[in-house]
């Protein structure tokens, strides 16, 4: 029997021989411009009087039809000459060809218009790596596109077009959402522009997916398919409550599994990303644990819920505020702290210099600890608190350790250095390097750590290009590094 595996939902256009952008599918009526803003406010009005079942998904698709786009990537593909770095190009007859020959990849994923002026919600997945964006509108316009910001800890991304008077969905409140209530998703499955399908609520708050760092997805069994990125999750009332983002599947198509992104964290991130361009997160500086009856028994914790603090970052907030090692938070800011990964993403959406008010159970007594909320380094992950460090081809590397093996599924064999970070617009973010992958040779040198992948790296000619080896999973490659032209 197969295993089901994520899949993330851009699509390659290559794959749908041609209907990408032919609109086969009609699931609401395109309409002209003009006519929008009218059609949409009727709409609207009526979900407001309370529409039976069958007329509110069709007035929920006609409320939300001009503001879905399709979005379209080009991204060039570098080609490494065959010879260099393994031999002479007179004996192995590698050739690069012209800079215009560069062979393209493109990609199909969608988005929703969040404002009057141009701004599109999208997934980072969706539009990190391409040199082009083009965006279709229902009513048949394009318009080429640039990206405003990205956030691959969320795969949350905002993109802009130059065009006024369009019609924004609007974000709903996604901490109200009930698990099994009715909801619309909205995309381009498979190049199928324009589609709309229905199903419900299935769980809120999944994490610990391995899809991004911070995760607090909503689940459901809408059928969503490749192409289905970044667009709308759309509850009876019309509103935008989650960005389509991941499924489960044995295959390619939907099984009835799929995650969106909360509205409320799509939103945060977003007006973050337009006012400046990055995403600033709370920071405490503490390492932490799940608490399990077996961890609480042999700590002599009395608790039945919480996290478990296995150290404090020296200097950090939490420090200052006198946490300690073996201390449980119980609560946040009055809230039921419960797991991991629901503690860290709400850390993260603290203001840095907020007060956050945390309750610990300590020695058998509770106490009542604020900690003035920080900014969350750069390097703050997982892997870049075992010593990051960045390289001058945009590379954050950190050391390969136990927990990061578990988690990227890597044998005890394999050793070389993790890259933990990559920085946009560097030579190593063009290439297609991504965190989680695996330096583990510069040319014909073999790395086995951060050092030897620094003194690999530190005189390397750019201009020449580098060969890195890579594995990504359970492949092994080559991938030249170079700037300039190609």
């Amino acid at each position: 029997m197969r295993k089901p595996f994520l899949v993330l939902l851009i699509l390659p256009v290559a794959a749908v021989l041609g209907l990408a952008y032919r609109g086969i599918e009609r699931s609401f009526d395109p309409g002209s411009h003009a006519d929008d803003a009218a059609r949409v406010e009727s709409a609207r009005a009526a979900l407001r009087s309370g529409a039976d079942l069958e007329h509110a998904f069709e007035l929920v698709s006609e409320a939300l039809s001009p503001s879905v786009v399709s979005i379209a990537t080009s991204q060039r593909v570098a080609v490494p000459r065959l010879g260099w770095p393994f031999g002479d190009d007179r004996v192995f007859g590698g050739r690069q060809g012209p800079p215009g020959n560069a062979p393209t990849r493109r990609g199909l994923g969608s988005g929703v218009v969040v404002s009057k002026d141009g701004y599109i919600l999208t997934n980072n997945h969706v539009v990190n790596g391409a040199d082009e964006l083009q965006v279709h509108f229902h009513d048949r316009r394009n318009f080429p596109a640039k990206i405003v910001g990205v956030d691959p800890r969320t795969d949350v991304a905002v993109i802009k077009v130059e065009a006024t008077d369009l019609v924004p969905a609007p974000l709903g409140d996604s901490d109200t959402v009930r698990v099994g209530q009715w909801v619309a998703a909205f995309g381009s499955p498979f190049g199928l522009e324009r589609t709309v399908t229905s199903g419900i609520i299935s769980a809120k708050g999944r994490a610990n997916m391995g899809i991004v760092d911070y995760e607090d997805f909503l689940q459901t069994d809408a059928a969503i398919n490749r192409g289905n990125s970044g667009g709308p999750l759309v509850n009876l009332k019309g509103e935008v409550i989650g960005i389509n983002t991941a499924i489960v599947t044995p295959g390619q198509g939907s099984a009835g599994v799929s995650f969106a992104i909360p509205s409320n964290l799509a939103r945060t991130i977003m007006d973050r990303l337009m006012n400046g361009g990055r995403v600033v997160r709370g920071w405490l500086g503490v390492l932490i644990q799940d608490l399990d009856p077996e961890l609480a028994a042999s700590l002599g914790i009395q608790a039945a819920h919480g996290v478990v603090v296995a150290e404090v970052t020296a200097k950090s907030p939490a420090a200052t505020a006198g946490l300690q090692n073996g201390d449980v938070i119980v609560r946040l800011d009055g809230t039921e702290v419960t797991t991991v990964s629901a503690f860290r993403y709400r850390v993260s959406t603290l203001n840095p210099g907020s007060v956050a008010k945390l309750l610990v159970r300590r020695n058998g007594a509770e106490l009542e600890v604020p900690v003035t909320v920080g900014e969350l380094p750069a390097k703050e992950d997982l892997a870049a608190r075992s010593g990051a460090v960045e390289t001058q081809l945009g590379l954050e590397l950190s050391e390969l350790g136990e927990a990061e093996r578990r988690s990227l599924g890597l044998g005890p064999d394999l050793v070389g250095a993790l890259i933990v970070g990559v920085a946009p617009g560097s030579v190593a973010d063009g290439s297609g390097l991504r965190p989680g992958d695996v330096l583990v040779g510069v040319g014909r040198t073999p790395v086995a750590s951060v050092a030897d992948a620094e003194q690999a790296l530190r005189n390397v000619d750019l201009s020449r290009g580098v060969a890195l080896r890579i594995r990504s999973g359970d492949q092994t490659r080559y991938v030249v590094l170079r700037e300039g032209p190609r």
